[in-house]
């Protein structure tokens, strides 16, 4: 049985899924943004039709991941695991690379299996030779009996080739703004540099820049110098992952950060697994603050902590902007929004914020102005008359959640609640978080298990439906627009800071304490 509650657009991709099946389209395909809950979805679509499944990905990174989180989500799934010399085919449910489902002789075998329901994970790849040879071999165009279902951020594509060749229908969809709205994807807020650049010499084939042409303009000194200068400039203190035209591109980078007094590293496919491994764990726990790549971490990839994504390489492709993007929506505590630093021209479309996260082709989002795009609500709420070093501080550290404030501890978050009531997300093992509620009592189990994401989803659900009990870690609670107790004025003074702080609300005063500006070196610098 499935240890994860289902989210509504869940419930309704799972429904349209079995309804379309019964009308007798068999080749459906699902379009969801990153962290939207793909496996969660297949995953009980697998536990609900109950036959032989075949899961197929183009990584082995897609592959470990997905096998990872339908054991996760399905304790009771016994998931086999074909790559490279491993041939786990007698299992109910497989999952595969297409590189190794090719292979004739597993290929063979595969048929013999007589799988019927076959999930396609990052569909926008179907479209090539190889996969449709493999799907039509294993027999899910030849008949209806069979299900086939593909998932994807990007059902889109930039070469000739046609998804329509491969699926029938789109049977359900949500965009990223329809997650935002829900409140299930943090909110990208766009921040378009523009340099004194003309990228209408670039050379440009299959629908986007040639790599060697871009890189020539991109990977100079100059355009260097000035996208560190203006992350500095919008994002400073932001967990970041940039995405470079070229490996060389993203080692300058790395460099001209580090040289800077940031920690930065590069990640190229060039590198041991065992290398790259070490430096995605050191960025996620905070020994790197700036991550670059080449094509390394569009797909497949998850660290819910950043919320910044820098954009090096231009691109003329919707499918590869939103799959960039998408690396930094995901929710996690204290996280308010996800900035996105995009370099482009000033002579050139290219594909931006707008183009993420609009409905339709004819509506567009405007840019904030500068100060509107990288000065929080907060920030500007705040009392004229509050001292000087302080506002600096609280911009550069305004790290404030929009619905709860949660308190982090270690690697555990807490969030707190009437009494002495609290609610924990906590590890367990490697990469494993469980949820906890304390009732003053007695402890009670919300979540165990889990991935941090996951984790954190049940925890921000959970406080949502018992809202009145965290009122004290609610941001719209009434007592918030209160004037400032005297115990907050007292604790002000002691960091000897007096101006302004009587114009302050509690609910502010609370969000300056709780973030923990207070005490960093830069409020007394």
């Amino acid at each position: 049985m499935s240890i994860l509650k289902l989210r509504l657009y869940q419930q309704e991709c799972l429904a349209s899924i079995q309804e379309n099946y019964a009308k007798g389209i068999n080749r459906q395909l699902v379009s969801l943004p990153t962290a939207a809950g793909k496996t969660v979805i297949f995953s009980h679509l697998i536990n609900q039709i109950q036959r032989k499944t075949l899961v197929l990905a183009h990584t082995t990174e897609l592959l470990d991941q997905a096998r990872e989180k339908i054991q996760m989500i399905c304790p009771d799934l016994d998931v086999g695991l074909v790559k490279g010399d491993r041939k786990e085919l007698d299992r109910p449910v497989v999952v595969s690379t297409i590189q190794s489902a090719r292979q004739l002789e597993t290929l063979e075998e595969l048929k013999r299996q007589g799988f019927s329901l076959c999930i396609y994970d990052e569909a926008h790849r179907s479209a090539s030779k190889t996969p449709r040879e493999v799907l039509s071999e294993l027999g899910f165009f030849n008949t209806r009996e069979k299900l086939l279902v593909g998932v994807t951020a990007t059902p889109f594509r930039n070469d000739p080739k046609e998804l329509g060749k491969v699926f029938e229908k789109v049977t359900y969809r949500k965009t990223v703004k329809d997650l935002i709205n829900l409140g299930y994807l943090s909110k990208p807020i766009g921040i378009r540099v523009k340099p004194d650049l003309d990228l209408s010499t670039v050379v440009a084939e299959n629908g986007d820049f040639k790599t060697e042409s871009l890189a020539s303009v991109m990977d100079t000194p100059e355009m260097i110098e000035l996208t560190v200068d203006s992350w500095i400039e919008n994002a400073l203190g932001r967990k970041t992952v940039a995405f470079a035209v070229t490996v060389f591109h993203a080692q300058n980078l790395a460099e001209a950060f580090t040289r800077r007094g940031i920690a930065s590293e590069a990640i190229h496919g060039g590198m041991e697994q065992g290398e790259r491994s070490d430096l995605l764990k050191r960025f996620k726990n905070g020994g790197i603050f700036v991550l670059t790549n080449c094509q390394i971490l569009t797909e497949g990839w998850d660290c819910p902590e950043v919320d910044c994504v820098l954009i090096a390489k231009p691109t003329q492709s919707k499918g590869l902007y939103i799959q960039m993007v998408g690396r930094g929506l995901r929710l996690s505590p204290n996280k308010k929004d996800c900035r996105v630093l995009d370099f482009g021209s000033q002579t050139h479309s290219l594909c931006g914020m707008a183009e993420l996260i609009k409905d339709s082709e004819d509506e567009e989002t405007e840019e904030k102005p500068k100060q509107e795009r990288w000065l929080s609500e907060f920030v500007k709420s705040l009392p004229p008359s509050i001292n000087k070093k302080l506002r600096a501080s609280i911009i550069e550290f305004d790290l404030l959640g929009d619905s709860f404030t949660w308190l982090k501890d270690g690697g555990s978050y807490s969030l707190k609640a009437i009494g002495n009531k609290i609610l924990k997300i906590f590890p367990t093992a490697e990469g494993r978080f469980s949820v906890l509620f304390f009732d003053g009592n007695s402890y009670q189990t919300i979540a165990e298990e889990l991935s941090f994401e996951y984790a954190f989803s049940f925890a921000e659900e959970f406080a949502k439906e018992n809202r009145t009990i965290f009122t004290v870690s609610d941001l719209d609670a009434p007592w918030r627009q209160l004037p400032i107790s005297q115990k907050q004025k007292d604790l002000f003074r002691s960091f000897r800071f007096s101006s302004g702080i009587e114009d302050l609300s509690r609910g502010q005063a609370a969000l300056i304490i709780s973030s923990g500006v207070l005490s960093r070196k830069t409020v007394r610098r």
